[in-house]
């Protein structure tokens, strides 16, 4: 498997946790509001919170840099 594919798999993957995990927080808490709402809400907001993917090139070879919004330091995979 290419490393741009597991980037992307991973990618969506952390997505898909952060969306549900916001989703069912906000639709707890806000009940009355309309799904549709409430999963444009949570897709912006998973958007913003998800990491992004870099495929960096070093003299060992192709590595995967994810870079959080809170985080300081770079996740690094190979």
């Amino acid at each position: 498997m290419k490393l741009q594919t597991k980037a992307s798999i991973l990618s969506v993957l952390i997505f898909f946790v952060i969306y549900l995990i916001v989703w069912c927080l906000i639709y707890f808490i806000f009940d009355k509001v309309s799904i549709l709402i409430i999963s444009a809400i949570t897709a912006g907001i998973a958007t913003i919170l998800s990491p992004r993917e870099q495929i960096i090139q070093t003299q060992s070879g192709p590595k995967i840099q994810f870079k959080w919004l809170f985080f300081k330091k770079v996740i690094t995979i190979k």
